[in-house]
C-alpha cells in the first residue's frame, strides 16, 4: 500500500503526464520531463495505454497518402473567379 504522500504524489503526475503525452510523442520534452511521462508510465496502466495508443495514431497517419497537388483547372477557376470579382472585363 502506498503512503499518501506516495499517493500524492502519482496523482499529480497523473494529471501532468496525460496533460503532456502529446508532446512526448511530438518529441517537444526536456530530457527531464520525457523521464518524467516514462517513469509514470511504468506505474500507470491507463497512461501506458494512452501513450501506445498515441504512438499508434502517429504511425498510422505517417502512412497516409500526401494530399493531392492542386490541379490547374483548379487554379485557372480560381483565377477566373478573382477577375470576375474584381470586374475585370478584358477580352482577348
Amino acid at each position: 500500500m502506498r503512503s499518501p504522500l506516495a499517493r500524492s504524489r502519482f496523482a499529480r503526475d497523473h494529471r501532468w503526464s496525460q496533460a503532456h503525452m502529446s508532446e512526448y510523442v511530438d518529441a517537444e520534452l526536456t530530457a527531464r520531463d520525457r523521464e518524467r511521462i516514462e517513469r509514470h508510465a511504468r506505474d500507470c496502466s491507463e497512461c501506458r495505454e494512452l501513450l501506445a495508443s498515441l504512438q499508434q495514431l502517429i504511425s498510422a497517419l505517417a502512412t497516409l497518402p500526401a494530399p493531392p497537388a492542386e490541379s490547374v483547372a483548379v487554379s485557372v477557376l480560381a483565377g477566373v473567379r478573382q477577375r470576375l470579382a474584381r470586374g475585370d472585363d478584358e477580352r482577348g
